[in-house]
Formats: structure tokens, C-alpha cells, sequence
């Protein structure tokens, strides 16, 4: 959060006239329809930000009760190029306007989060914390199309992050994959700390899906091979791993799910 001086004057200076003849301020109380309930279902989730002066990437699922409650799920967390897998459990609460908190519990440490329901099945997600900040999504998934053969097509990604030597790095390109998960072609560019690289060819490479929407990808690139973990929201809306793409799966890509690296 930024501040300004003159603002901080300009309060200084209301304080005491506010004091003087008796005001008082109260924050409205929140109008809408949205309870606990808003939150019912397993969701894909998805968030990046800084803490400390350390990047990290989380991604995952979660299960909310409809009453406040998050019952299970599991997170990709790579923080500090230290990637973990791990089960999450924790509690929200939804305020009549759409917003809400939650607290999500792991073995990699907690995260508090506020968010902000957009519609019947997205929320936009904050990471609120003195020494984390971080952003992201929250979305409804579709289990029916939790399945290797569902990505099967052509797909552009998008990703951005830190190289080996926590240089900004990022990269745009293609990927086919066949029925079983191999990748059959791709090409990339890339931006490593300023350098780039254009047409690179993706040799090839594997993604599986497991029955609980969480998948790994392998890609052999002309930079070695990249390693991730995403999850599946659903098989009609066209999105990419983590960021808005095309064709017939939407996926939330973690990042790259090892210690050399991160992507988000």
C-alpha cells in the first residue's frame, strides 16, 4: 500500500476538526445477497506475488462446505525455488456484498486471503499479509473433464517468472498433444533477463491428468527440460496453464514445479 504526504496532511489536519465539533464515521453496512453458501463446490485456485524479496508461485483445488468451512484440497507451492506439494484445509467467510476472507492451512505455512466473488463460479483473489502480497483467481471446476485425453490439441501458453539466477524471465508459445498426453511439437520465445531467444523448438515432452484434476507436464526445450503442475477447471472455456489462451480445456497452471525456477 502507498501513501502519500499530502493525504497524510490533509488527514493530520481533518483529526482534530472532526474531534472539535463531535463527527464520527462508521463503515455502511455491507448490501447483497452473497452468504457462505456463495462457495460451494471445489474450486481451482491460483495466486503469485512476493514475500519478503522472494518470489512464489501457489496453485491448487479446494473444497468449500457452503458453510465457511474448506474441508480439504491440496496446493503446489514453490517458494524460494523450494517446491512442495501439500493438503490444505481452513475457513472462509463471505460478507453480503461478495467479498470475503479466508484462511487456508498447509504444511507449507498459512496463507490469509481475501477475495471477491464475480460471478456464479470466479472470484478474484488477494494474498493479505504484512510480509506477503500476491494475486490471483478462484475457480469453479468441472470434474468430468479430469482426464488426460481432454487435452488433447494445440495450445499457446503464456508464463512469466525467475530463472535459475532469479533473473525475470518469461515465455509465449505452442504446444500439440495427442490423446495420451505426448507432445507431439511446439515452438517458443523467450526473455531471459533481456536476452531473446525467438522460434525455439519444443522437442517434445508428457502431461498426465489425475482423477482429482491435478496434472504434471514435462517439456524438452532448447533450455533444458521445464517441469509443472497444473490443475483443470473445465473443458468448454478456452484458457491456457494460468493465463487466457485457446482451445477446448481451461487449466490453471501452477509454475514450473522445481527448484531451478519459477513460473507463474
Amino acid at each position: 500500500m502507498w501513501c502519500k504526504r499530502l493525504s497524510l496532511a490533509i488527514a493530520a489536519t481533518l483529526i482534530p476538526l472532526l474531534a472539535g465539533c463531535g463527527g464520527s464515521t462508521k463503515n455502511p453496512t455491507p448490501q447483497g445477497g452473497f452468504t457462505n453458501a456463495s462457495l460451494n463446490g471445489t474450486y481451482a485456485m491460483s495466486f503469485s506475488g512476493a514475500e519478503g524479496t522472494a518470489f512464489f508461485a501457489v496453485a491448487g483445488s479446494i473444497s468449500a462446505d457452503g458453510n465457511g468451512h474448506i474441508t480439504s484440497g491440496q496446493l503446489d507451492v514453490n517458494e524460494a525455488a523450494s517446491p512442495i506439494n501439500t493438503t490444505v484445509t481452513g475457513t472462509y467467510n463471505v460478507r453480503a456484498d461478495g467479498r470475503g476472507v479466508a484462511g487456508l492451512v498447509t504444511s507449507a505455512g498459512n496463507f490469509s486471503l481475501v477475495f471477491v466473488i464475480v460471478g456464479n463460479n470466479r472470484a478474484l483473489v488477494t494474498r493479505f499479509e504484512q510480509s506477503a502480497t500476491g494475486s490471483g483467481s478462484l475457480e469453479l471446476v468441472d470434474p468430468t473433464a479430469f482426464s488426460t485425453t481432454a487435452l488433447a490439441g494445440t495450445f499457446v501458453f503464456n508464463l512469466n517468472g525467475i530463472d535459475i539466477n532469479l533473473n525475470p524471465f518469461a515465455t509465449v508459445g505452442a504446444i500439440t498433444t495427442n490423446s495420451s498426453g505426448t507432445v507431439t511439437s511446439g515452438v517458443q520465445d523467450e526473455s531471459d533477463n533481456g536476452s531473446i531467444f525467438t522460434n525455439e523448438t519444443i522437442a517434445g515432452g508428457s502431461l498426465q491428468v489425475g482423477g482429482n484434476g491435478r496434472g504434471t507436464a514435462s517439456l524438452n526445450t532448447a533450455a533444458g527440460t521445464l517441469n509443472f503442475a497444473f490443475y483443470v477447471v473445465d473443458p468448454t472455456t478456452s484458457s491456457s496453464w494460468k493465463r487466457i489462451l485457446s482451445l477446448c480445456l481451461r487449466v490453471k497452471l501452477f509454475a514450473r514445479a522445481e527448484p531451478s525456477a519459477m513460473l507463474r
